[in-house]
């Protein structure tokens, strides 16, 4: 008898053998490090995730897992629903637990940051304003302001519907304020201080807008002048006419 095709045969034999021996004791020894182990459910990534990301938009991208206890992360969620209405702070990368921390609502101030991050579908725009047309200089990232822009029709063609000769338009309510710098670092307040002393230069107010709404505001600031309002959360307006 040929002996080589026999000792291929229990060469091959013999590695399906350990194989399934060391499978065997593999899955033996993580039933022993769960023993005694409580199991809890978190969700996970399964996929990447942008920052910004809408929590409802994430059904996709995650599963339900379960995991020791002890290795659940601080704030992990077991569903989308309590994170509605809210976007992601930061990327997550696939396998990563979903945790709460993780969330915000759009437009909300991040915590230790001296800036609003920007909601998804806006954009951004920077005006350069006198303290008395931005509120004195008391706004802060993570306000609602009104935008109000004045121009000269005699010189200056107005958008439709706008044909006085000097014309002041409330342009947009509830805008978010999403970033404020001083032309002049050393009249910056600190992220901790209340300014109380009007400055005296130049504020550049950032604003996150839509695009038609950015449109209307960096026309009057190229042709006219734009002014802010404080406003309280979830004002509405009676009227966004133009007065003469």
């Amino acid at each position: 008898m040929n002996r080589k095709p026999l000792g291929i045969l229990l060469a091959v034999v013999l590695g399906l053998v350990g194989t399934f021996v060391l499978v065997a004791y593999v899955r033996d020894a993580e039933d022993r490090a769960l023993a005694g182990e409580r199991l809890v459910d978190v969700l996970v990534a399964s996929k990447p995730v942008a920052a910004g990301t809408a929590a409802e938009s994430l059904r996709s991208v995650t599963t339900s897992e379960r995991v020791p206890a002890k290795v659940r992360a601080q704030g992990a969620v077991t569903s989308l629903k309590s994170l509605s209405g809210l976007v992601t702070t930061t990327d997550m990368v696939a396998g990563e637990q979903v945790v709460r921390a993780r969330f915000i609502e759009p437009g909300q101030v991040a915590k230790g940051v001296g800036e609003v991050k920007l909601p998804l579908g806006y954009v951004e725009i920077t005006l350069s304003l006198e303290p008395q047309r931005a509120v004195g200089g008391l706004i802060r990232p993570g306000d609602k302001v009104a935008v109000f822009g004045s121009v000269d029709a005699l010189t200056v063609a107005l958008p439709k519907g706008q044909a006085n000769a000097t014309a002041t338009s409330l342009l947009a309510h509830q805008v978010l304020v999403s970033n404020v710098q001083f032309e002049n670092r050393a009249n910056e307040p600190s992220r901790n201080e209340t300014k109380t002393v009007a400055p005296t230069v130049n504020l550049l107010v950032t604003l996150a807008v839509d695009d038609a709404t950015a449109e209307q505001i960096l026309f009057y600031a190229e042709h006219g002048n734009v002014w802010l309002a404080a406003e309280q959360k979830d004002l509405t307006a009676a009227s966004t006419g133009t007065t003469p």
